[in-house]
Formats: structure tokens, C-alpha cells, sequence
């Protein structure tokens, strides 16, 4: 008996140490350490393993009791409460395989090292709040290779792996019958009715949807692209069910209450759509519904998909960029079709033609997407000192020239405010900076000198590595006589009303770390009516962090919808209001447009100053120019002063990139395919979408108008020059400072005809003598019909 009793006690130690040793956890989480569970990390078992299997005669667990529900469900110290209720057993389950992403089987684009399995319906615990389906994870090796729809017999350990409950350490893995997907009841997810939210692996909102957990599901409401960011890394994107969705300060004044209501509503009706793999710069294609990706085919913000079937898992993207949370992922190619332009379904459709409003003065706002001229290669500076921030390569540098030249090009302004350019500046146009090189190219494009720069003044716009400028149309304005370009930075703004007692060593606002970038004014005199404008070029800092930890700054983010830096915009938006009424251009008139990318929703503190400092927001109502974390808004501005704004005629915001996916850009970073890349469109030339405004400037009784150049020889006409190709390099040719036809006294040095300058002063004359309606209203109906949108002459002559 005694010996019956000693091999008793030996047989429980062994089964204990057995159970133990089957404790596994799984691959390492991007966030760094294992949420939900302790688990030591051992290595799954597979068909090699030596560990006796279970008996043929154990009995099935249900996946449902596997998942368990809140009341059954356990939780942990990391804040985690829905771990299973079986985690560590070893257990053996019966059910459907809904999605095969077994590693090196046939299927090249779903390898995620394991399969899917869902309960039969007719094992199905009839619980809502219970998951009938399970991940079943084997590693690089398999044990048996299945398919979808094959009835399966799994034995192995309930595991917890950063938030998803799945099976591992397998002891078997049989194949019993093929072909039963049909004995399985697909689960619909309504996301429109769902509140429930829970945290994500970066603490982030997500839609709870725990009791779809490795299920087979379709989601019954139209789904709307809300986000490609990581499209072209991770073949992602983010789905939403309702209109898209709108930053939340586009709207509503900043309130941190508010806010987190609205961000919880917005997690609650999403989804991330992700290929069937773990890996970064796989071919976009492999995402179901996007095969044969190219610019043509590319899916916009926008665009949507019905009845969006897959399986729902919780993973990690394969990086920590790529957030761990819920991922739908089809089981079949085919089975998901998104509308889009190419199949002319997409209710978000690209802009078929170049954007046009009536006026006879066009101002155009545009961020340029860091166009450096300096390859942003190792151990290279520029100029100012700075790292380069552009194209890295010169096949980038001239992929990215290309897209602007288009983008420019079709906005077709008469003064463009660029933001984001490499901070380096000079009088003669001899290709040497980022703005010269894309004056020549435009000109080289559009024939003759259509377009000019200005010179700011100094070499060096404020400190920061990027820098505002302008160009614009000799034949339409030139800087106006006896003014110069004027510079917003800390030591002007020091002088201003309102910052005498600032502190700008500790509180810089232009000059210093995380400042806003200097602003450049310049007054343009409207050759055909005489009339002078100041414009304000601006860049406030953005809403990131950039380093700021100090809880107590007046700049942290108050999590209300405005960001980090908010203060820092204000003090900006104040100086350059005050600054404009100093007159720093020379010019003491009122009619002045504050322009540029001014980082803040329209609601936001920035924004409502300006306006209540007597100008008006020209951006239409419902426009937008930036979409961020899914959500639209406008950053770009076109702010009109009292007395300009009843010239206002038009204006637009041309969503040539905001809507599409950074895929189609000029970057050839991750080793994305050339191929996406289309060399003869704007689209996606920036991440900002470009914000175009038309004034009609009359004559007035009181204006003096800016002097005119001598007439010379007309320029050649331009010739139909073809889009220049990415490897191109440039073949404009330098205009020399000294070249006839630029007034010595102005402040632009890109080269301009003053052919037309007799023309122009008899027709404005001719328009003086015909009256009102022939200047306002003859260019807009028979201009183009006789000229075409590019000629480079006065408005007036149409």
C-alpha cells in the first residue's frame, strides 16, 4: 500500500510539472512587454515534440468557453479583463477552419503562422457576449496543412498574446472532413449601433470588439476609407461607418469633456482592414481589393465597401507604428471590392480638371512638402545648417519636382504663398536654391518667364530648416514700387504692441526650438487696376509634441482638440495682426491677405483671433485641406481683411492630396514600387491640399499704379514643352538679374516679360472707358474661349 501511495504522489508532481512546462507565450509585442499575460516564453510545440499527446478519448472544450464572457472572464495587473477563463489548460476543440494563414503553404499573402477556427453552429453557446472562434497559432512549422473550410480537431494550451486568446504548444492538429465553411454562421457587426470602446495596445480607443474574436464576420454598414497612413508600409487602412469623420475644433470650440466623448464615438464605429501578414513594404496589392495597385487604381478617402467580410483578430501590425488592435482580414481574394475612380463608383471622385475661380487677381496658398534642393543624404547639410528634410535621392528630388510643377501648373495663381521650402534664398536666378529651380521648371513647362520669385531680402529666412517664399505672374503684378519684403521674427515682434514685457529667451515665438516659422510680407501692386495688396506668407508651429514634457506649460496639449503648442500659435497670430498694422512693407493700406499653413481647426484660438481682428476665413464652408488620425479639417488658410473682402469673387480648396494615399507620393523609401507613380499628375504632390482664392480688383479714382516697365521684344512663345520626366534633369535656362524687362528697383529676380505693358495699360484705358461691366464680367465668359487658361497676359484683354 505504501509503495501504491509513493507512486501516487510521484504520478501528481509529474502531471503538475507537464501542465507547467506547457505555459507558453508567443512572439515579442511591439509595445514592449506582454499586457496580458506572465507566461515565460517557451517555444510552441509542433509535430516534433516528444511530449506524449492526450488521449483520443478527451473530451471537446468549446471555443465559446475558451473566450468566456464578462462574467467568466479574468483580468490582470496591466489593466486587462477579458483574459479566458481557461488561460494555461490544455484543451482540445472541434470546429471550422474560417481562415487559413498557415506560413509557406499556397497562399503567399495570408502567412500569420496559424489558422482560424469557429464553432459549428450547432455547437454555438447562443451568449452574444461570447466569441465562437479562436486563433490557432503554430509557428513556422506546421503540423498539418488545412484549409478553409476543413472541420478540425486541435489539441493545445490556452494562451493570452497581447490581448488575443488563442491556442498554442499544439499536440495535434487533424484534418476530419473538407469542404464544411457552410456549417459555420457568419456573425454581423453593426457599427453604427455599437458604444462599447476599449483601450488599445497604445492606450488609444478602439470598438470593442471582443465577442467577434477570431470569428468569421461581415459588417453590415457601408464602410468609408477614413485613413491610408500606413497603407504603403503595413497595407492598412482605417474603415468608418457614417459620414467621415471631421476633427473635432473644425467645429467645436476646444473642450477636453467633449473631446473624449467625440474620440470614444469615432473608435466605436472603426476598423482596421489589414492584408493577411505581419510584414512591412509587402506589395499593396496583396490587400484584398487592391490588386494591381497603381495611381490609376489607388482607393481614396472616401471611397467605401459593403458588406466587408473576414476574420477579426486583435494583433500588432509588424511594427511598432502598426498599433496592436482589431484587424479585419479577408479569408478569400475577391471577397471585398471597394469602389473607386478607376470603376467610376467612387463618391468621392478625383478632380477631373485643374480648379478655376473668376477673378481677375488668383492668390493660391500651398505647403509644398519640404522641396529641398539638398538631398537629405548622411552627414549632408544645408546651407542654414539644418539636416535636409526632403527627397533623399535625386530619382526623389525629381519625382517630387514633377508633382509640384503639375500642382503649381494647375492652380494656375497669379501670387502663390509656398510653405515648406528649403531656407535658402538669393537675387539671381541661377538654379541654385529650391525656389529658383521650381520657378525655371515651371517656366521651362509653361514657356517664356511666366512666373517670378521674390527675393526676400536676406539669404536666410528666420533659423528653422524650412522657410516661407512666394512666387507670382510678371504679366499680373509685380512687388509694388518703393516697398520691400518685410520679415516677421522675435526682434520685430518685441517691438510690437502687446509684447513688451514678453519674455522671448524662454518664450520664443519665431526664433528658437518648436517656434513658429518667420513670416514674410510682401505688397503686390494688380497691374491691371492698380491697386496694391500685402500678403503674409505664414508657417505657425505644429501640434506635435516636439519635445515638450512640462505638465504645467501653457503649450501642453489640455487633450481638448487643439494639441501641444497651442499658446505658441496664438502669439503668433497676435504678432502678425499687429505687425500688418505697422505697415512694414511700406504700404499702409488695409487691403492684406494673411495666407499659409497656420497648423490650427478653424474653431481653435489661432484662427478666431485673426478673425476677430477684422479678417474673414475665404476657405468655403465644409472644405477641408488635411486629414490626421482619420479626421478632416482645414490647417490651410486664406484669411481676407475688411476692405479686400467685397473683391472676394471664388474660392476653393483643390483636394488633390489630403484624400490620397501617401503611396502615390515621391518617396521611394521601404522599397515601394516605382510603378505606383504617375510623373503626369498632381495628385498626392503633397500631403496638404493647395487653398486657391479670386479676387476682381477695379480701378480706382484714388490709386496710383505701381510703375511700368519699358516695353521690349515680345518673349518667345512657349512651345508645347511635354511633362518633363522624373530622371530628367532640368534644361531651363538661368535669367540673369540684369536681363532687360525687370525693373532694377523691384525686389524680383526670377525673370519676367513686360511685353504686354503697352497692351495692358491701353486695355485698362479701353475697360476704364467701357465701364464696370465689361472689366468684371468679359474675362469669365469669353477669356477662355479665346486665349485658354494659360495665356499670360492682363485679364482685362479677355
Amino acid at each position: 500500500m505504501k509503495k501504491v501511495l509513493i507512486a501516487c504522489a510521484f504520478a501528481v508532481l509529474s502531471v503538475n510539472a507537464y501542465a507547467n512546462l506547457l505555459t507558453p507565450a508567443i512572439f515579442a509585442s511591439p509595445e514592449g512587454g506582454n499586457r496580458y499575460s506572465s507566461a515565460p516564453v517557451l517555444v510552441p510545440l509542433n509535430a516534433n515534440s516528444t511530449l506524449p499527446k492526450t488521449s483520443p478519448t478527451t473530451p471537446v472544450t468549446l471555443i465559446s468557453a475558451i473566450q468566456g464572457t464578462p462574467n467568466t472572464q479574468r483580468s490582470n495587473s496591466e489593466g486587462a479583463t477579458d483574459l479566458s477563463p481557461l488561460e494555461g489548460q490544455l484543451v482540445k476543440i472541434r470546429g471550422i477552419v474560417v481562415g487559413d494563414f498557415q506560413q509557406g503553404d499556397a497562399d503567399v499573402a495570408r502567412n500569420l503562422s496559424g489558422f482560424y477556427v469557429q464553432e459549428e453552429s450547432v455547437d454555438e453557446d447562443g451568449d452574444t457576449r461570447s466569441s465562437e472562434g479562436i486563433f490557432v497559432y503554430e509557428g513556422h512549422t506546421s503540423m498539418t496543412d488545412v484549409k478553409l473550410g476543413d472541420q478540425v480537431e486541435v489539441q493545445g494550451t490556452v494562451v493570452e498574446n497581447y490581448g488575443e486568446t488563442q491556442l498554442a504548444s499544439l499536440l495535434s492538429v487533424e484534418v476530419l472532413n473538407a469542404n464544411r465553411l457552410s456549417a459555420v454562421t457568419v456573425a454581423t457587426i453593426d457599427l453604427l449601433a455599437n458604444n462599447g470602446v476599449s483601450r488599445n495596445g497604445s492606450e488609444g480607443y478602439q470598438a470593442d470588439l471582443e465577442a467577434y474574436e477570431g470569428m468569421l464576420v461581415e459588417f453590415a454598414n457601408t464602410l468609408t476609407i477614413s485613413e491610408q497612413y500606413q497603407l504603403d508600409r503595413f497595407n492598412e487602412i482605417q474603415l468608418y461607418a457614417g459620414p467621415r469623420p471631421r476633427a473635432f475644433s473644425q467645429y467645436n470650440t476646444p473642450d477636453a469633456t467633449a473631446v473624449d466623448t467625440h474620440l470614444k464615438t469615432l473608435a466605436a464605429r472603426s476598423v482596421v482592414y489589414d492584408d493577411g501578414m505581419n510584414e512591412q513594404n509587402a506589395e499593396i496589392g496583396l490587400l484584398d481589393g487592391f490588386a494591381s495597385y497603381s495611381e490609376a487604381s489607388a482607393k481614396r478617402l472616401g471611397d467605401q465597401v459593403e458588406r466587408l467580410t473576414g476574420v477579426l483578430d486583435y494583433k500588432w501590425g509588424g511594427n511598432n507604428a502598426a498599433v496592436t488592435t482589431w484587424r479585419l482580414r479577408s479569408v478569400r481574394n475577391g471577397d471585398n471590392s471597394f469602389t473607386s475612380n478607376q470603376a467610376n463608383n467612387s463618391p468621392n471622385a478625383r478632380p477631373a480638371f485643374a480648379p478655376a475661380v473668376s477673378g481677375n487677381l488668383k492668390v493660391a496658398s500651398f505647403n509644398v512638402l519640404n522641396f529641398f534642393k539638398t538631398l537629405a543624404a548622411a552627414g549632408v547639410s544645408t546651407a542654414a545648417g539644418h539636416a535636409p528634410r526632403g527627397a533623399d535621392s535625386a530619382a526623389e528630388f525629381a519625382r517630387q519636382k514633377n508633382k509640384l510643377v503639375q500642382g503649381l501648373v494647375g492652380l494656375n495663381a497669379d501670387v502663390v504663398g509656398l510653405i515648406e521650402l528649403e531656407n535658402d534664398f538669393d537675387q539671381t536666378n541661377d538654379n541654385s536654391t529650391a525656389l529658383e529651380l521650381l520657378v525655371s521648371e515651371l517656366n521651362s513647362f509653361l514657356g517664356g518667364h511666366t512666373y517670378d520669385y521674390v527675393y526676400p531680402g536676406t539669404r536666410f529666412v528666420g533659423s528653422d530648416a524650412i522657410a516661407v517664399g512666394f512666387i507670382f505672374k510678371p504679366a499680373v503684378v509685380s512687388v509694388a514700387a518703393g516697398t520691400k519684403p518685410a520679415l516677421l521674427n522675435d526682434t520685430v515682434a518685441a517691438s510690437l504692441e502687446g509684447f513688451s514685457g514678453h519674455d522671448f529667451v524662454a518664450n520664443p515665438v519665431f526664433d528658437g526650438v518648436a517656434s513658429n516659422r518667420v513670416s514674410l510680407a510682401v505688397s503686390f501692386a494688380h497691374l491691371a487696376s492698380g491697386q496694391v495688396v500685402t500678403i503674409a506668407a505664414n508657417h505657425f508651429k505644429s501640434k506635435g509634441r516636439s519635445g515638450l514634457t512640462d505638465l504645467h506649460s501653457p503649450d501642453y496639449d489640455k487633450s481638448d482638440g487643439a494639441g501641444f503648442w497651442n499658446q505658441r500659435r496664438l502669439q503668433a497670430a497676435r504678432a502678425v495682426a499687429a505687425w500688418l498694422d505697422t505697415a512694414p512693407t511700406g504700404v499702409a493700406g488695409q487691403e492684406r491677405i494673411i495666407l499659409g499653413d497656420l497648423n490650427s481647426y478653424a474653431m481653435e484660438d489661432p484662427i478666431q483671433y485673426l478673425l476677430s481682428q477684422g479678417y474673414h476665413n475665404a476657405d468655403p464652408v465644409g472644405a477641408y485641406s488635411y486629414v490626421f488620425d482619420g479626421q478632416v479639417g482645414t490647417l490651410d488658410y486664406m484669411l481676407v481683411s475688411d476692405a479686400l473682402s467685397s473683391t472676394l469673387e471664388e474660392s476653393l480648396i483643390w483636394n488633390i492630396n489630403a484624400d490620397e494615399a501617401d503611396a502615390l507620393d515621391y518617396n521611394l523609401d521601404f522599397g515601394r514600387s516605382p510603378g505606383y507613380f504617375n510623373a503626369a499628375s498632381p495628385l498626392r504632390s503633397s500631403d496638404h491640399d493647395p487653398v486657391l482664392v479670386g479676387f476682381q480688383l477695379e480701378p480706382s479714382p484714388t490709386a496710383t499704379p505701381s510703375p511700368m516697365p519699358p516695353p521690349v521684344d515680345p518673349a518667345t512663345p512657349a512651345s508645347a514643352t511635354p511633362t518633363p520626366t522624373p530622371e530628367a534633369p532640368s534644361t531651363s535656362t538661368p535669367v540673369p538679374a540684369t536681363e532687360a524687362g525687370i525693373d532694377s528697383g523691384s525686389q524680383s529676380k526670377g525673370g519676367g516679360s513686360s511685353s504686354p505693358a503697352l497692351l495692358i495699360l491701353l486695355t485698362c484705358l479701353l475697360c476704364l472707358r467701357k465701364g464696370r461691366f465689361f472689366v468684371r464680367y468679359c474675362p469669365g465668359r469669353f477669356g477662355r474661349f479665346w486665349f485658354g487658361r494659360r495665356a499670360s497676359v492682363c485679364p482685362a484683354l479677355f
